[in-house]
Order: structure tokens, then C-alpha cells, then sequence
């Protein structure tokens, strides 16, 4: 088995974990996004900043370690 990215999505940022084929953290990232407030008691947030959070989360986790992504 080869390496494992795991991602968590929440109400202010995308997290990315990259474990290795024997299970320990080689690297984390977060992406943080806003939250839009249009009306009281109201919590909007535009699906593309989930999508870009966690696209920049994993390409840095992968930054930092040069883990090929084929691995």
C-alpha cells in the first residue's frame, strides 16, 4: 500500500494529513476560506472555497515532503 492523504473540511478551513505505507504522519496542511454572514443568524459558504481548500492542503503537504503523487 502506498501513501494516505486524508482531508477534513470545516467551517473555516481544509485540512490535508499525509501518512506513509506504515501508517505515520509524514506532513499536514490547512487552507483556511471565509464564511459569509448575509443576514442575521444566517452562515453561507461558497462550495469552490471547500474544492480550492483542499486542493491547496494536499498540493502542500505534498510541497513539503516531495512525495511523488503517484505514491
Amino acid at each position: 500500500m502506498g501513501y494516505v492523504i486524508g482531508c477534513d473540511l470545516g467551517s473555516q478551513s481544509a485540512k490535508a494529513v499525509l501518512m506513509s505505507p506504515e501508517g505515520d504522519i509524514v506532513a499536514t496542511a490547512n487552507t483556511g476560506y471565509a464564511m459569509a454572514h448575509p443576514h442575521s443568524g444566517w452562515a453561507e459558504q461558497d462550495p469552490a472555497h471547500y474544492r480550492d481548500g483542499i486542493a491547496s492542503s494536499v498540493r502542500a503537504v505534498l510541497a513539503q515532503t516531495g512525495v511523488n503523487p503517484a505514491a
